[in-house]
């Protein structure tokens, strides 16, 4: 699709695409159990409490307000209090949800690795590594716990502002990394543990991170052929992340 594009053009829409990973990949439900009668994208979950669906509609009301005040005015014309008005909350409550005005306009970005996750992981040994660290990077970019905040419009409107803001761009790809970082971190950690489980001479360090990339670069081909297939549900993500590592590693050792 992109062939007949000039080399500079390229680079930008590959940019722009990436800065949505992370919002969109974490926190896209899955569309096919979706209700059609409701515009925001989601479905309704009767086993939740009244005060976690309530929780869930104001996160999402908040993001919206901000995503669609960004856009029309940009990032720094819109405040906080303008973006609690439409939503009728406080200041206060905002900051329940959020950190920041950014975070509600860009999203929370992939979740953090905890130690907990880190000790089991280098507890013991994978029978494969390279799948093993990939369940857990894409833990991080896909937690099923974020998905029913997911709302098609809202993630429309991020596409558009990081379009707009290459700042933003940028800060979204740095947070995306962030998830790289602390997955190579974990593994340098298995080896530690695990010396064995190492296949190279370079450093424990090194070849952490060049496990680490050769994931990376398989969740992110995963990330394209979904866009062009247009089935972005965290399941289908998952095996086609699956199926790019293995195609992956057949290349590397052809």
């Amino acid at each position: 699709m992109l062939q007949n594009t000039p080399t500079c053009q390229r680079s930008k829409i590959h940019i722009v695409q990436l800065c949505t990973l992370c919002n969109i990949g974490h926190r896209i439900a899955d569309m096919s159990t979706e209700s059609h009668t409701d515009p925001t994208g989601s479905h309704s979950d009767p086993t939740l409490s009244h005060r976690e669906a309530k929780r869930i509609r104001t996160h999402r009301a908040i993001e919206a307000a901000a995503t669609q005040q960004v856009l029309e005015r940009g990032f720094h014309e819109v405040t906080v209090d303008e973006i609690c008005a439409p939503v009728g909350i406080s200041r206060r409550t905002f900051f329940n949800y959020f950190n920041s005005k950014e975070e509600a306009v860009l999203g929370t970005g992939h979740r953090e690795l905890s130690e907990e996750e880190v000790q089991a992981f280098c507890s013991q040994q994978h029978a494969n590594l390279p799948a093993s660290t990939l369940s857990l990077l894409v833990s991080l970019i896909l937690d099923p716990n974020r998905d029913s905040l997911f709302d098609a419009a809202t993630e429309a409107r991020r596409k558009s502002i990081c379009e707009q803001e290459p700042a933003f761009i940028r800060h979204q790809i740095a947070r995306f990394h962030g998830a790289r970082e602390a997955v190579t971190e974990a593994v340098s950690e298995y080896f530690a543990h695990f010396p064995q489980a190492r296949r190279t001479q370079e450093s424990a360090e090194d070849e952490a991170r060049a496990l680490t990339g050769v994931v990376f670069s398989a969740v992110m081909s995963a990330m394209q052929s979904a866009k062009h297939s247009g089935n972005l549900t965290p399941a289908h993500l998952r095996a086609t992340s699956s199926r790019m590592l293995q195609a992956t590693i057949d290349l590397l050792q052809a």
